[in-house]
């Protein structure tokens, strides 16, 4: 069995990378002007997305029973992710390197079809709103034959007997 770190050690790495690199271009708590969408967008995209991707991934199989997503395919949505994020920082560069408006809009367009591309890719493979995917319960060992259940049983295909309502409606929306 692997750490519980290990699926998302690439999420957090993106996010702090990120925290890093704004922290360190801002120098204080008011962005200079000519920075201010690259470190938006680096502290959106760069750092709020991949942690609640990271959630996502370690958190939501076991609340909404969803089966967990295997890393290897994740790891290519990830990848086009970070290259979309990258191409949508192209602009931030312009002052640096002489770059034709045309280039830098192509490239900020493709990063951001890869990017949105990504995030649509990761909530398939994911299968949040689907459910097409057999749960991760599924696989797990059957009590025995004589096994009391002590428990008073869950809602009918919910993890929990619904004390806090119906929260896969927010998720599932929010997604």
């Amino acid at each position: 069995p692997s750490a519980p770190i290990i699926p998302v050690r690439p999420y957090l790495a993106i996010a702090f990378i990120s925290l890093a690199i704004t922290t360190a271009l801002s120098g204080s708590f008011l962005f200079p002007s000519d920075l201010d969408d690259a470190l938006t967008h680096l502290m959106i995209y760069g750092f709020i997305v991949p942690i609640a991707l990271a959630l996502s991934v370690r958190n939501l199989p076991l609340f909404m029973r969803l089966a967990f997503p295997p890393s290897r395919a994740l790891l290519p949505i990830l990848v086009s992710y970070v290259a979309g994020f990258v191409l949508r920082l192209v602009p931030a560069l312009e002052r640096v390197f002489a770059f034709d408006s045309n280039i830098i809009a192509r490239l900020v367009g493709l990063g951001a079809l890869l990017e949105g591309g990504a995030l649509l890719a990761f909530i398939w493979q994911f299968d949040v709103l689907l459910r097409r995917k057999t749960p991760w319960i599924a696989s797990r060992v059957q009590p025995p034959p004589d096994y009391v259940e002590t428990r008073k049983p869950t809602r009918k295909n919910y993890p929990d007997y619904g004390e806090f309502g119906r929260f896969e409606l927010l998720i599932i929306s929010a997604y």
